[in-house]
């Protein structure tokens, strides 16, 4: 899945991970887990298979959130679409090896929406924070989980 560049607003942002690329997957592919590593996620539950049009619900900042996988490619695509009081979201995570211990994860989510359009500045700043907060804790996680093993 692509992201789409009309959206209001939108981020990408990238990191590298010394960790494999199986080690970070596992990390994001148990959706269940997401709480365990990531501080922003407060509940997560995938209602059923890890595969695209299962649904999963959420919750990350005030609102609960169901989403939609549209894309899961083990272990290199994950990506799914989602709404919440009246903002239309897409994310997406692109995995890459870089070498035999290294991973480069780029994310990219955009928002869309009258409400999002109307306070385009403070949702930017929002995706901005989230998805760079988000590497970085799933970078410490994978880290962790590879000097655990």
């Amino acid at each position: 899945m692509e992201i789409s560049t009309a959206a209001a607003a939108k981020y990408t942002t990238s990191i590298q991970i010394n960790a494999p690329i199986t080690v970070v997957w596992q990390l994001l592919s148990d959706i269940n887990k997401w709480p365990q590593w990531n501080p922003e996620v407060k509940t997560a539950h995938l209602n059923g298979a890890l595969a695209p049009e299962t649904d999963f619900t959420w919750k990350a900042g005030p609102g609960t959130i169901t989403s939609h996988l549209v894309e899961v490619k083990a272990p290199t695509n994950i990506a799914w679409t989602g709404k919440t009081m009246g903002i239309s979201a897409s994310h997406t995570y692109k995995l890459e090896e870089a070498g035999s211990n290294k991973t480069i994860v780029t994310t990219a989510e955009t928002f869309d929406g009258i409400v999002v359009k109307i306070m385009k500045s403070y949702f930017q700043k929002t995706l901005a924070k989230s998805l760079d907060g988000g590497l970085a804790s799933l970078k410490k996680a994978a880290e962790q989980a590879q000097l655990n093993s």
